[in-house]
């Protein structure tokens, strides 16, 4: 297998053997699919047929998106469990969370494109320019804000909280 691998024109019970597969050697899988989901947890949820995006992530990860909009129509926090198998010729996928209780059921009506990938991603997030980081610099330059400008504390108590 090369650190990419497509499938398109898959049957449902090899789409689960690459899914299952994936999953287990830690890869990143992308599905092309036109699915039903069905949610429960802390309420319940069902979206009828459509095409979807599913990203699995090696760290259990699930996050299932339409055609529009940022945010996902349903997911799942690292920590979750996937499972993927066939049932009556669809692919199913599951995705269980333990605490607390909430599973996803997605059944592909059609799959149209798996991508398997082995990501390399080392570097953590790194950013600047917080609040704190401006106020660190006025700490340390005090003269930024005026000529004898002195910082007498960093943080201050009031009475709605610590400024």
């Amino acid at each position: 297998m090369s650190r990419v691998d497509v499938f398109s024109n898959i049957k449902a019970r090899d789409a689960s053997n690459i899914i299952e597969q994936s999953f287990v050697r830690g890869e990143v899988i992308i599905i092309l699919a036109n699915c039903i989901i069905h949610y429960e947890g802390r309420a319940l949820s069902d979206i009828g047929p459509g095409d979807r995006v599913l990203i699995i992530k090696p760290d259990g990860t699930l996050i299932i998106h339409k055609k529009i909009k940022r945010e996902p129509v349903n997911w799942q926090p690292p920590g979750s469990t996937i499972r993927a198998y066939e049932r009556n010729g669809r692919l199913v996928i599951k995705s269980i969370r333990y605490n607390p209780y909430e599973i996803i059921i997605v059944e592909c009506l059609e799959i149209y494109l798996i991508a398997t990938y082995d990501a390399i991603d080392p570097y953590a997030l790194e950013i600047s320019g917080t609040e704190r980081d401006l106020a660190e610099l006025i700490y340390r330059n005090p003269e930024i804000i005026e000529k004898g400008f002195k910082v007498l504390k960093l943080e201050y108590q009031t009475p709605f909280g610590i400024i």
